[in-house]
């Protein structure tokens, strides 16, 4: 497994990736984009003009990125496996199950997010929900791209805020139910420190089963980096606190500096490819951003 190598500027301009693992040039830090979560949601607010007028995502509009704390993504992916030879940091044998833990939930605000590459009319990393408001002033004049040409400019931000909730719930429900989409006669639900976590095996080619394959499969081949070290010692405190020495559950914790990504797409009020009604001609397009989680 041939792992890429980015830097944090590089990765935060590209616009589409090859690899959903990627480790930085300083082999300090990971980066991996959880292609699971490729959500879409539509925008409610009409705009108004004033009376002045094993790949990666694919390429999307824009990158913005969010810095959180690592322990909000923690816990989210697992595999249940044997002790692992600390003498070479090696797994002594691959993971029988890869898990998804389905009570995490996210609550984030994407709106928020500072705008890194594709921002209509800034290079001054605007935030995400000022992006998209000069996208559709852009797309619906052809050219014009302040947000100040129309008269709700308030409500058509506020309406971007909303949809962090719309867009954290249709992530959290689909993590809640990967147990009624892709379960396998493999398939198990475990109670982990409260938490009910989705395991199956290799064979499950959920994209969620897949994601957390690739992204053991990275941290294990990187194995005598830096980042792989603080993720074979991260094993070594789960198996010393875990009694049962034979097998073990583990969860894949994050690091400062990882990011996880994902990407939201921002459906225009009358859908894709169709121009605003009362607006003109012009056709307005789904905006989609790629959010860049990056731990602290």
């Amino acid at each position: 497994m041939t792992i890429p190598h980015l830097s944090y500027d590089v990765y935060s301009s590209s616009l589409s990736q090859q690899k959903s693992f990627i480790q930085t040039n300083n082999y300090n830090n990971i980066i991996f984009e959880f292609t699971a979560f490729d959500i879409s949601n539509q925008f409610a607010v009409l705009p108004a003009f004033s009376l002045n007028s094993n790949n990666g995502f694919n390429r999307v509009n824009a990158i913005a990125k969010i810095f959180i704390e690592k322990s909000r993504l923690n816990n989210l992916f697992y595999f249940k496996g044997y002790p692992y030879d600390d003498s070479n940091m090696e797994l002594e044998q691959l993971p029988e199950m890869y898990g998804i833990n389905m009570s995490h939930e996210f609550s984030i605000a994407y709106s928020n997010a500072s705008v890194t590459s594709g921002a209509v009319n800034s290079t001054n990393n605007p935030k995400l929900k000022a992006d998209y408001v000069n996208y559709l002033a852009y797309a619906i004049t052809g050219g014009y791209n302040l947000a100040n040409i129309f008269k709700n400019e308030g409500e058509l931000l506020n309406e971007v805020t909303n949809m962090d909730s719309r867009f954290n719930t249709i992530i959290n429900t689909n993590i809640a139910n990967i147990n009624n989409n892709f379960s396998t006669v493999n398939s198990s639900i475990v109670t982990i420190n409260g938490n009910n976590i989705f395991f199956d095996d290799y064979n499950n080619n959920s994209i969620y089963i897949n994601s957390c394959k690739e992204l053991l499969n990275g941290l294990l081949t990187i194995a005598d980096t830096p980042r792989g070290e603080v993720f074979f010692d991260d094993l070594e405190n789960q198996s010393n606190a875990n009694n049962n020495k034979n097998e073990s559950y583990y969860a894949i914790n994050f690091s400062q500096g990882d990011i996880l990504s994902i990407v939201l797409n921002y459906i225009p009020s009358n859908g894709n490819m169709r121009p605003i009604i009362g607006l003109g001609d012009n056709l307005v397009y789904t905006r989609s951003y790629k959010i860049l989680l990056e731990c602290v």
